[in-house]
């Protein structure tokens, strides 16, 4: 039945003596389980899902906890979860959620740099829309520096998706050579 309904039964024996007997079949109501909207990340990260509508859950794949209205997942692929929930009556619905993992950018900064004393050197990175230098904390495609010792920069790339990553270069800083010609000299004209 769609609805709660009471049924009635009529038995007659074989005097044509009869009975009857009712039974109610009462239709309990479905629960509504909702899950979090489906959700994108980044890669490496962790997002919670939260169940809705229940008072028992079972999860697919398996999470952390198999019976709690919530978990923190950590997929290293796009994943689609599933939840079953139960209410009281021992009703079930399902409800899912993709979780679309996307990959970290592939930042790049040009190879190990080798400079002498008092040079710059124009760093230039790639593989993202923006940027963020250190130490000096510039942002931008590019850096140019005059380190006077060996120092290691990093830049962190973000991408279109607002995923981030990191790469550093070391750029090493040679001291200059000592040069010497000697003393100074006094010739005459015409001397060598």
């Amino acid at each position: 039945p769609a609805t709660t309904t009471t049924y009635t039964i009529v038995g007659t024996d074989i005097r044509g003596c009869t009975d009857t007997e009712t039974v109610t079949v009462t239709v309990n109501a479905l629960p509504v389980i909702t899950l979090d909207s489906t959700l994108t990340i980044c890669s490496g990260r962790s997002v919670r899902l939260k169940a809705h509508g229940g008072t028992s859950y079972t999860w697919r794949p398996t999470a952390a906890c198999t019976t709690c209205d919530s978990n923190i997942v950590t997929p290293t692929s796009t994943t689609v979860y599933h939840v079953t929930g139960t209410n009281a009556n021992g009703c079930k619905d399902s409800a899912t959620a993709t979780i679309t993992v996307n990959p970290l950018p592939d930042i790049q900064i040009d190879s190990s740099q080798s400079i002498c004393t008092g040079a710059t050197v124009t760093l230039i990175a790639r593989g993202g829309t923006s940027y963020t230098w250190s130490p000096s904390g510039t942002t931008g495609t590019t850096l140019s520096v005059t380190p006077t010792t060996t120092t290691r920069y990093s830049i962190t790339g973000i991408d279109a998706n607002g995923c981030a990553n990191t790469d550093t270069v070391t750029v090493t800083v040679n001291p200059l050579p000592t040069v010497s010609a000697g003393a100074d000299k006094n010739i005459c004209n015409g001397s060598s």
